[in-house]
């Protein structure tokens, strides 16, 4: 089973949004709720919940992976159970996406991009890991995924957040920031990634649908907690990340300079990835190809 409900094909979460008076975007997303123009600041909350299981969630695993996955994504390699945002860029330079790449096991990456740039990250990779060249296929021994859609995808933040997960902990942990672990939360097996920045407490929560209704309903029976739709989550970021709005804005190629790539530390100060080159060229050219 996926995100997204049997019969109606809306995601898994709709008629809980509806009940909180949802308002919605394309595609079912939940902009925004009926309480948020009483809120204030959303910034100021103890704890936000948002359902993001619209996120484009890529998996790659297999003998190859690690090999692609240092190729693709310009960040520093990963160590097992750990993550970190990073730019992937096309051959000519360009900025593909910046997608959260979690290594999730010895041989497996899940790679996850909220942008409106998801579908150029998912072709450009999709191109990348089926290359050949005579007959060589550098990434042959891999298999690849979308998985969007086999997960409830949640973000729970705020400076209230860590007490409210590990209320259901019991003798786990919560993984540390820029980490990712397998927890049960409320005897509900789930994928926690933390993806906290400095004072910003945040972790995305990753359910099996058939379970997603009840977690998020015991995670609403929390005071400290309230449901936030994703425009005002979007602005929240963009005024963390400023290419974050570059991404949301950009309606063709994308061009940013290494200086604040490397500023950001969305890539790494060497030439093993694809499009460090050109990159470098297109720096010189004022961002011209």
């Amino acid at each position: 089973m996926d995100g997204t409900s049997p019969a109606s094909g809306l995601p898994t979460l709709y008629e809980e949004h509806l009940v909180l008076g949802a308002s919605f975007g394309k595609d079912a997303i939940v902009s925004t709720y009926a309480h948020e123009a009483s809120l204030g600041r959303p910034e100021h909350l103890s704890a936000s919940l948002t359902d993001l299981s619209h996120m484009r969630l890529l998996l790659f695993s297999g003998a190859d992976a690690n090999a692609f996955a240092q190729a693709a994504f310009a960040q520093e390699p990963l160590e097992v159970g750990h993550s970190s945002l990073g730019a992937v860029l096309t051959g000519d330079g360009h900025v593909a996406s910046i997608p959260l790449l979690a290594r999730t096991g010895s041989q497996e990456y899940v790679a996850l991009d909220l942008s409106p740039r998801a579908d150029v990250l998912s072709a450009w990779l999709s191109f990348l890991a089926n290359v050949s060249s005579n007959g060589y296929a550098p990434y042959a021994n891999m298999d690849t995924q979308d998985a969007t859609g086999t997960h409830v995808v949640l973000l729970l933040r705020g400076p209230a957040a860590p007490q409210v997960l590990e209320d259901y902990l019991g003798e786990q942990t919560l993984p540390r920031a820029g980490r990712v672990a397998s927890v049960m939360l409320d005897r509900i097996p789930c994928i926690v990634l933390n993806v906290s920045e400095h004072d910003d407490l945040a972790y995305l929560v990753m359910a099996p649908p058939h379970s997603s209704v009840a977690l998020w309903r015991s995670l609403l029976s929390f005071t400290e907690v309230t449901p936030l739709g994703t425009a005002a989550l979007e602005r929240l970021a963009m005024d963390r990340h400023p290419w974050l709005r570059m991404l949301f804005d950009a309606t063709g190629s994308l061009y940013i300079e290494e200086e604040d790539l490397m500023r950001w530390g969305l890539v790494r100060k060497a030439d093993d990835f694809v499009g460090a080159r050109a990159l470098r060229r297109l720096d010189t050219q004022g961002g011209q190809a």
